[in-house]
């Protein structure tokens, strides 16, 4: 999958900038993207932040921005000396195109600086998702890093944008399978079931081209056999390759048990839903990890900047 990106993204010089440049791990990621003219990877230095060109002018519109908040100016200044700020202020300023970190920050962290500086596309709910993969199988796993509880409304965005994403970006059909305890009314009326069936209902009538069906346990979404006695007239059961959880729970308890009982990669969380690229990194990432998110991140950058043209 990876390969196209890398055909796509080579040579183009697209900036990435790394908050936690003085981790070994991205410097290591870094530099193999630089040899391998897959980026142009900027890494942020705390001790060097104060002295850039523009750190005095970002200071000037962080404050702008956030001044509504009661932010002071000082508070202003303390802020954009943390480097996830200073890093997201240089896309602000057009000095980078991309954001990749998290080998030190939380993933609220990452974000937060995203969120007051760029906020979320139009009538977007920002959200994220894992790649999963084990020898030819690739699957994608979704909202498993920001949304806690979502609701019905916010889980059939979540739903739409990772259909949009992997279409997109990977040019994989999605199969989307909305996950819940119960498969096709088993578990009875259910609040919880009732928020999956409805936002399923909604995505069939506002987006009839997505292929999508729920409320569906994981056993009859992936395993085919299962899926066939579960739901017999399914079109998906057992052929799903993108799932929906219902709350943050169990989309981040799912992925990790899949990645370790199941020894299948985990690549990400990609977010999805900013009005600029940004990516968070496990605090586990190895530096292959690393390469691969600074990928997507570049082919995301791209896909920007042709959309601008």
């Amino acid at each position: 999958m990876l390969k196209k990106i890398i055909k796509n993204i080579k040579n183009k010089n697209i900036k990435i900038v790394f908050p936690e440049g003085n981790e070994a791990k991205i410097l290591e990621a870094a530099s193999y993207l630089k040899t391998n003219n897959l980026a142009e990877p900027i890494l942020i230095k705390s001790n060097s932040i104060e002295s850039h060109k523009k750190f005095k002018e970002m200071v000037d519109q962080f404050y702008e921005l956030r001044k509504h908040k009661g932010i002071t100016k000082q508070e202003t200044v303390e802020t954009l000396k943390k480097s996830n700020y200073f890093a997201t202020m240089l896309i602000k300023n057009g000095l980078a195109e991309g954001y990749v970190g998290g080998i030190t920050y939380s993933t609220a962290d990452t974000l937060r600086p995203a969120l007051q500086i760029f906020k979320s596309k139009k009538k977007t709910k920002v959200s994220s998702y894992m790649i999963m993969s084990k020898n030819e199988k690739v699957c994608f796993f979704s909202d498993i890093a920001i949304n806690i509880n979502p609701s019905t409304d916010e889980l059939v965005n979540i739903a739409i944008q990772t259909h949009d994403s992997v279409l997109d970006t990977w040019n994989i059909k999605p199969k989307i399978a909305m996950l819940s305890f119960s498969t096709n009314g088993s578990g009875g009326s259910s609040e919880f079931v009732a928020k999956v069936r409805k936002a399923t209902e909604i995505i069939q009538y506002e987006r009839p081209e997505i292929i999508i069906e729920g409320e569906m346990q994981f056993d009859a979404a992936f395993v085919k056999e299962i899926g066939i006695k579960k739901m017999p007239s399914s079109k998906i059961a057992g052929q799903a390759n993108t799932f929906i959880f219902p709350n943050l729970d169990s989309g981040n308890i799912g992925y990790k048990m899949v990645q370790y009982l199941g020894n299948w990669k985990a690549t990400g969380p990609i977010i999805q839903g900013l009005e600029r690229p940004v990516n968070d990194l496990s605090r586990g990432a190895t530096v292959e990890d690393i390469i691969e998110v600074s990928l997507i991140t570049a082919q995301q950058c791209l896909d920007r900047r042709n959309n601008e043209q």
